[in-house]
């Protein structure tokens, strides 16, 4: 949610391409709790939501997250939702009271 509304925030201002960042990428791959705070994003989060490494780094790469891309990608998760609700919800089923009535 924090991502989507930091896209669309950016989508309404218009002329930015990309957001980057710099990931923390401690601990990452080895299977360990990462037992430090830090002001900077963990790497799998930036990636789950759609960054990719611009430039690597050991310990905090930067991570590149493409505006366009991220639009697309979201008009089109809210597109399959949509196809889905419609396949999930049930017809309506008439009023009790319009099925007793006779003309």
């Amino acid at each position: 949610m924090l991502m989507q509304s930091v896209v669309r925030d950016l989508v309404k201002r218009g002329g930015i391409r990309a957001v980057e960042a710099f990931g923390d990428a401690r601990g990452a791959g080895r299977g360990e709790a990462v037992a430090h705070s830090s002001c900077v994003l963990p790497v799998e989060y930036l990636l789950r939501v759609g960054f990719k490494t611009q430039r690597a780094h050991v310990r905090y790469p930067r991570m590149r997250l493409e505006v366009k891309s991220a639009v697309t990608w979201r008009s089109e998760v809210e597109a399959a939702l949509e196809k889905l609700l419609e396949v999930v919800r049930p017809g309506r089923a008439p009023h009790p009271a319009a099925e007793r009535r006779t003309d």
